[in-house]
């Protein structure tokens, strides 16, 4: 039986080594009219009654939860003058808890796309990519300027507004072949091939492909991490590993920024048991070991 004691690791020191004590974790993944109904006592009586000594929490990308000064970051339309992050950010740190600020930078609303085109993702018939569940929302190029240049304003943003220890991607590295100007020119330059048209292991422009996106979505984690701590040397850019393989980045690389990784577990159907975390979390165990 799994036994909660009666005080977390404290948690005051900020060093790079922080997640060795970030030993029980409580992740609030708020979604947009949150700000309006959540209550913040309910969420520290949660963190106090599990005696978590960390957080996963959202801030910002696909929507912002705290009063962003980035243009075409769209901020929480029911945030009104209330700051939802950076009070539980605050919460968290008067009970002596680790904090790691969520964002998500997979998609963006109409007036991002209408302003820079060349964020939004294309299909193969260089259509915009459309969100699959929110109608007038877009998808993003991952391999972008959107990545590579806005959501690192938004990464760097957060870390100087607020007293974290990590910026967690969700949902960062795409969602396969981009057919946009930048993506063609980019592959090109790398590889001489045009974007590939088939994801057939054995076609060497689709293996071309995947060593690109491989070295891009490589170069990124660096690109925000180095990003992070210019502003909190103590910190680091976490990147989610769900949907992804280890072997889809150079590990070598990854290794000198990321003392720790992440997966995103979430059940979004209703048949998903709760142990179903704990469950996975000792599959990755084992097989490390």
């Amino acid at each position: 039986m799994l036994k909660i004691e009666d005080s977390p690791i404290a948690t005051s020191e900020r060093t790079s080594d922080w997640y060795k004590t970030a030993t029980r974790w409580t992740q609030l993944t708020f979604v947009e009219d949150d700000p309006q109904r959540y209550d913040p006592a309910f969420w520290v009586d949660v963190f106090k009654r599990t005696k978590s000594n960390a957080i996963c929490l959202s801030a910002g990308g696909y929507i912002a939860y705290y009063p962003s000064e980035i243009p075409l970051h769209y901020v929480s339309k029911f945030i009104g003058d209330s700051d939802p992050f950076g009070t539980l950010v605050d919460e968290a740190r008067k009970l002596g808890m680790h904090v790691m600020a969520r964002v998500d930078p997979h998609a963006i609303h109409a007036d991002a796309a209408e302003a820079h085109p060349e964020w939004v993702s294309l299909t193969a018939d260089r259509r915009p990519r459309e969100h699959w569940a929110m109608p007038g929302i877009y998808v993003t190029c991952a391999y972008s300027s959107y990545n590579f240049d806005f959501m690192t304003k938004v990464i760097v943003e957060i870390a100087e507004k607020y007293d974290i220890d990590a910026l967690f991607g969700n949902r960062w590295q795409g969602h396969g072949v981009c057919y946009c100007k930048a993506c063609e020119e980019n592959f090109r330059a790398e590889s001489g091939f045009e974007l590939p048209n088939t994801s057939a292991a054995s076609d060497p422009v689709w293996q071309a492909w995947a060593a690109w996106r491989r070295s891009t979505l490589t170069r990124l984690v660096a690109h925000w991490d180095d990003a992070v701590k210019k502003v909190r040397p103590h910190a680091s850019f976490i990147p989610n590993m769900s949907g992804s393989s280890l072997m889809e980045f150079d590990l070598s690389v990854i290794k000198k920024h990321c003392p720790i990784l992440f997966v995103d577990h979430q059940g979004r159907r209703n048949v998903e048991p709760a142990w179903s975390a704990g469950r996975n979390g000792k599959r990755i165990r084992a097989t490390f070991r």
